[in-house]
């Protein structure tokens, strides 16, 4: 008996908890453990973390979706939620700027470093590969700008993406020159139960509304990807250089035998175009996903 309420009790010590206080979602375990996270039970695990100590904040969520957690340490496995932030509204801010992270799932609004907002969003089925060329799968990842709004739109409105800007045409010309570069990409409504999309960024309606109401959201406002292939990290560094040759840079890369990103996360590689401050535009035709 005494090994009975022994063994019951290593069960229930090793059960995870999960708390949420704040903006923010606790898990603890009796051990190490991985994490999953996803906005819906059918879909399956999203996004996923492993964690080196027995506890996990997770802050990185938006407001009035439910999410689902799964645990694994031991060679066991839980299923914890739903859990739910309350909604809150989208505070007005001079100068936003967006920020999608592919690796949870989140779309952020910024004033400055601060985040006022953010959405859980869908991508397409291969959501974490960063967008080469058409295949109806990838979403793009980079530094891009809002190039229109489209408040009636296929999928209920939508912001389109420059993509594909500077840097996408010059890593498309060294490593895949022969096929469809794409484009069309947008941030669009129809929901977030799957990854649904050919690469574009999916809200729900009621929250790209949202983004829609905001006034000072328009033409020209900076987004940033990452989170699959390219880090945050490489996109600041790559802001702080300056204008750069990236077609250059890509060859400097490839001769060197690293991952041809066409971003410069490393400055010794920059080289800044004579007379120019900014890269050059060009008109493009209308490209396919």
């Amino acid at each position: 008996m005494w090994l009975l309420w022994l063994l019951l009790t290593c069960v229930v010590w090793a059960q995870p908890t999960l708390r949420v206080a704040g903006d923010w979602v606790e898990i603890r375990c009796s051990d190490k453990f991985q994490v999953w996270r996803s906005t819906s039970p059918q879909d399956g695990p999203t996004s996923h973390w492993r964690v080196a100590g027995s506890s996990y904040r997770d802050a990185a969520l938006a407001h009035g979706i439910p999410y689902y957690y799964e645990v694994a340490s031991g060679g066991q496995r839980w299923r914890l939620g739903p859990v739910r932030l309350p909604w809150k509204p989208l505070p007005p801010s001079r100068r936003p700027r967006l920020l999608v992270d592919k690796s949870r799932y989140l779309l952020s609004v910024l004033e400055g470093q601060k985040v006022l907002k953010s959405y859980a969003v869908a991508m397409g089925s291969r959501p974490m590969t960063r967008k080469l060329q058409v295949d109806r799968a990838s979403t793009p990842e980079g530094r891009y700008r809002i190039l229109n709004l489209q408040p009636q739109a296929t999928y209920h409105r939508a912001l389109d993406v420059d993509y594909p800007n500077e840097t996408d045409i010059a890593r498309h010309q060294l490593l895949a020159p022969q096929a469809d570069i794409g484009g069309e990409i947008q941030i669009h409504g129809m929901g977030i139960e799957r990854n649904w999309t050919w690469g574009c960024i999916a809200l729900r309606n009621l929250d790209v509304d949202e983004l829609f109401r905001h006034q000072e959201i328009v033409v020209g406002t900076e987004l940033w990807i990452y989170g699959g292939e390219v880090s945050l990290t490489d996109l600041e560094s790559d802001a702080r250089a300056g204008a750069v040759d990236r077609l250059a840079l890509g060859r400097r890369q490839q001769s060197l035998g690293l991952p041809v990103t066409c971003l410069a996360a490393t400055p010794a590689y920059v080289r800044k175009r004579s007379g120019s401050s900014q890269p050059t535009a060009e008109k493009r035709r209308p490209l396919r996903r």
